[in-house]
């Protein structure tokens, strides 16, 4: 299962509009965003071990939505706000509940796949 396919059944699941899906889909597709970008912001901001336990094969660690935030790019968590009109907060909150699935399925040998595989996996590749 791709980066995209968990992506897409972890928002949907928790009601999240298919415009925040497609956003974050269109941003992993043009490279704006990637598990490698997310790591690195993670690790500055000092929330590296959260992020490794996603990626690790023991118990996800939950990251909050102020984290989110701290880990995220500005720009590109506040872009995939506006294009699902809904509030930075709340993309935040629904990306806090979907973050540790998406990377713990993204890498069930624990290491973070190469940027192509990750971009040959999204819709249109």
């Amino acid at each position: 299962m791709g980066l995209m396919d968990t992506l897409t059944g972890l928002l949907k699941s928790s009601g999240v509009q298919d415009k925040l899906i497609k956003s974050v889909q269109g941003m992993v597709s043009d490279g704006s965003i990637s598990l490698d970008k997310f790591k690195q912001r993670a690790d500055q901001a000092g929330l590296g071990d959260i992020f490794d336990s996603w990626v690790g094969k023991g118990e996800n660690k939950p990251i909050t939505a102020e984290q989110v935030k701290q880990a995220a790019d500005p720009e590109n968590l506040q872009r995939a706000a506006d294009e699902a009109g809904i509030s930075v907060d709340e993309a935040a909150e629904q990306l806090s509940k979907a973050l540790p699935d998406v990377v713990d399925q993204m890498t069930p040998d624990g290491a973070l796949p190469s940027a192509e595989a990750v971009k040959s996996a999204a819709p249109g590749a």
